[in-house]
């Protein structure tokens, strides 16, 4: 096999240019284009899956909000609010704003017990406030004066303070406003939209 010479090769060569056809240029260039492209493609694919997958995970959260009122229903700024999940190991603390409201979003379903004190009110504990899928709990808080180190305790899933609001379907009967049928006006009969 003989050698070539550093000389014998085309200057082109020598010199890292490119010496193939156009049309083998134009074929090159189209398939690596094409390659990245597909590449591309599946990372676009791999995103938009993560994302979807994610926002399907958020939305199985609920959340917890309500009011802390002292017994003349004056709103209680600045009242420590607790909410815990021994059975999922979650601790999640606030303070209530200048009306009196706090609220805590992104909580998994189970069960939560709230704990709530202030200076000059007695400690107010919730326990066994159940929270399902995508659920929006409400738990006002009725704070009685006396010294923190006297609680009220209300334990239960019905709790009387506790409300429970979940979003109806759109278009559902629950949502739509009620419009008098001009036949029944005299009887006083409504209907629903459909």
């Amino acid at each position: 096999m003989q050698r070539l010479k550093v000389s014998d090769k085309p200057r082109a060569v020598r010199l890292g240019r490119n010496t193939a056809k156009p049309t083998e240029l134009a074929r090159g260039q189209a398939r690596a284009t094409e390659i990245v492209t597909m590449k591309l493609h599946r990372v676009l694919l791999g995103m938009v899956l993560f994302v979807t997958f994610c926002g399907g995970a958020w939305a199985q959260n609920g959340s917890i909000t309500g009011t802390v009122k002292d017994s003349s229903g004056a709103a209680v700024a600045g009242a420590t609010v607790v909410i815990t999940s021994p059975e999922r190991g979650i601790t999640r603390q606030m303070t209530t704003n200048s009306t009196g409201e706090y609220s805590e979003a992104g909580l998994p379903p189970g069960t939560y017990n709230i704990i709530v004190t202030a200076t000059g009110f007695k400690k107010y504990q919730a326990k066994g406030v159940k929270l399902d899928v995508a659920e929006k709990a409400r738990v006002d808080v009725p704070l009685e004066v006396g010294s923190i180190s006297t609680e009220v305790i209300v334990q239960g899933e019905n709790v009387a303070q506790v409300r429970r609001w979940r979003p109806s379907p759109p278009n559902s009967p629950a949502q739509l406003p009620e419009k008098k049928s001009p036949s029944s006006s005299s009887t006083g009969e409504t209907l629903r939209r459909s």
